[in-house]
């Protein structure tokens, strides 16, 4: 029977081992590391922000290779077009800073940001930057998946670590098409028997579109700070499950910048697939799109609203409407 371990990292620790190329001295959570790794067959440590920290993920090998004859870097990547639409809706939204950037980036092109809701600003913006604009909120720039992944690879070269890369989500005609199963075998673990009934969430929760629209509006208008990107989780979460209508229907227009993405990266996407054996149709984009027909298309649907904004009207006066019924839920649910 294997003894094994499970620990989530804090995110700080991360931050302050990349920086040191060591692990922090006098600090509770090296030695929660070093007590795991000396008490455990397997140690999993577990934390997003490691793929922004390279130099964290190749210290952590080198100084866990005491304890270990083997280590297993595991990594899952999904679409660059969902990972930014996933990060603008979980962290980027409650951000004035980064909202205004959008905004402003749009008109500097000669773009009415009025006439786009705020994901598709930050969309359009991402596209007019080659896609700087969608850095992380910590300023890394780690959407090229094949560049990262090659940094790591280098950082590692001189330890015993070996990468292991997946995709998300899982395809259905995979085998295992289980995303635990899969870490299980890439980790090389006995599989675990999970509890009857579990559904697995292969993607991070999102708030509702309609208060995430909101909430950009208010941060955008308002110098003070309605929310911070890491704070009031649970009162989000609160009022998106308030809200009635759980997930709008995708327009053509945010299709059209989603492909963009996708074609953006694929060359890149094709190398990552080729040297981590992993399906190409996972990162395909379902049409190839340059960025001056991405430029066309933003014109178009720009000159197609500013002769219909009846279009933008109905759509936040259905919001408006859908914010007050979830309003008035929460109240009634606290009376």
């Amino acid at each position: 029977m294997q003894s094994a371990s499970f620990l989530q990292l804090n995110a700080n620790w991360i931050g302050k081992a990349s920086k040191i190329n060591d692990f922090p001295e006098e600090s509770p959570e090296t030695n929660r590391v070093k007590n795991r790794a000396s008490s455990h067959q397997t140690l999993i440590l577990s934390h997003e922000y490691l793929f922004q920290k390279p130099r964290a993920v190749s210290t952590i090998s080198k100084k866990l290779e005491q304890y270990f004859q083997e280590i297993i870097i595991i990594g899952y990547s999904r679409r660059q077009s969902e990972h930014i639409k996933s990060s603008f809706n979980q962290w980027i939204f409650r951000s004035r800073e980064r909202l205004l950037e959008s905004y402003n980036c749009l008109e500097e092109h000669g773009i009415n940001p009025t006439l786009f809701t705020s994901l598709e600003r930050y969309l359009i913006a991402g596209a007019l930057t080659d896609f700087r604009s969608t850095r992380q909120l910590s300023g890394d720039l780690i959407l090229n998946w094949h560049k990262r992944y090659s940094r790591l690879d280098e950082l590692i070269k001189n330890t015993n670590a070996t990468i292991k890369c997946g995709v998300i989500p899982i395809p259905k005609a995979a085998s295992p098409n289980s995303l635990v199963k899969d870490f299980h075998l890439k980790a090389d673990l006995q599989p675990i028997n999970s509890r009857k009934n579990q559904q697995e969430i292969q993607a991070n929760p999102q708030f509702n579109q309609t208060l995430v629209e909101a909430v950009s509006n208010f941060q955008l208008l308002n110098e003070i700070k309605l929310v911070e990107p890491h704070k009031k989780n649970k009162e989000l979460a609160a009022i998106s499950q308030a809200l009635t209508t759980k997930s709008k229907n995708k327009t053509t227009f945010e299709t059209q910048l989603e492909c963009y993405i996708d074609s953006f990266f694929w060359n890149s996407n094709k190398k990552f697939c080729e040297k981590y054996d992993l399906p190409t149709a996972s990162f395909e984009p379902r049409e190839i799109l340059t960025k001056s027909i991405i430029r066309h298309l933003v014109k178009t649907e720009q000159i197609k609203r500013q002769h219909d904004p009846e279009i933008l009207i109905e759509t936040y006066q259905a919001m408006n409407a859908e914010l007050a019924q979830a309003c008035m839920k929460l109240i009634e649910s606290k009376t």
